[in-house]
């Protein structure tokens, strides 16, 4: 039976909360006393083969406007407890393939990305990004994106695993350490220039990210052949409005264990809605 190509990701998104390995990092890792100079961030060509990320190009409205998927050639549907699946003709068969499936927690207001493929899709001027679909998804349901607290993503993209291996050869942490990073860590301009940085730091509108979190998954054995790998990490991005001179934070440290509560719960949510999904395919599928 073919199941979705995230259900390895499913079956082990609960160690990515820290339950799977104990020897992950409980600090960020190394800081500079001076905040780096501003990094670019990475900026894919139109030519990448990966995630859609083209330079601009027109778009029909911006993903405020009415029906702005749509006019782009998008469609999405509830697939099954508010895990959300995005279609287009120019990915898939039929349009019966998911070009990108994620789930957004209006609770903890964490959006986490299960399988993003963008970069398969055929190429147009209408092609749009991934933080353009999440926007018209937060506007379409009536979300407001700028709540958004958290983006966590599946990773599927050499480039990227090789900036986290070396990363953690460099700090001397095993394969499977967690990475923590703010804006003054050694490190964070590497991070920046990432594939997953460039997907995500508009998509919340005026504000910025401040934390980078790296976890490994856990390889698990499954019965589930689908000529997929499962992805071995997932990237998260913690956005935060810059505060003004008399909104500064009285404890950070407490601030930043409590946006980690918040972050955990709301993988917690976003895997419960995915064993709820597996759970309805199979029952469906032996009725």
């Amino acid at each position: 039976m073919h199941l979705p190509s995230w259900l390895h990701f499913s079956l082990g998104l609960s160690c990515f909360q820290g339950g799977c390995n104990p020897s992950s990092a409980s600090n960020d890792q190394p800081t500079q006393t001076d905040r780096p100079e501003p990094v670019q961030p990475y900026m894919a060509p139109r030519t990448t083969g990966f995630g859609g990320q083209q330079t601009a190009v027109p778009k029909l409205g911006g993903p405020a406007s009415p029906f702005f998927l749509e006019k782009n050639g998008y469609t999405y549907s509830d697939l099954h407890g508010g895990i959300i699946g995005v279609y287009t003709e120019r990915y898939g068969q039929n349009n019966e393939d998911a070009v990108l499936e994620l789930y957004i927690d209006t609770e903890t207001q964490v959006t986490t990305v299960f399988s993003n493929k963008l970069h398969l899709e055929s190429h147009g001027i209408r092609n749009l990004q991934t933080y353009q679909i999440i926007q018209a998804l937060h506007y379409e349901q009536g979300m407001d994106i700028k709540k958004m607290k958290w983006s966590a993503m599946s990773i599927d993209h050499s480039p990227t695993m090789e900036t986290i291996r070396e990363y953690r050869e460099s700090n001397r942490l095993s394969p499977g350490d967690d990475i923590k990073l703010v804006p003054t860590s050694e490190g964070w301009a590497e991070f920046v220039r990432t594939l997953y940085y460039e997907m995500t730091y508009k998509m919340v509108p005026g504000a910025e990210i401040d934390r980078i979190i790296v976890k490994s998954q856990t390889s698990l054995d499954t019965d589930v052949s689908d000529g997929e790998a499962p992805a071995s990490e997932m990237i998260m991005f913690s956005f935060t409005v810059p505060l003004n001179d008399n909104e500064a934070a009285i404890d950070q440290k407490a601030a930043e264990l409590a946006a980690e509560d918040n972050l955990n719960a709301g993988l917690q949510a976003a895997k419960n809605a995915m064993d709820a999904y597996v759970k309805n395919i199979q029952e469906t599928a032996s009725a």
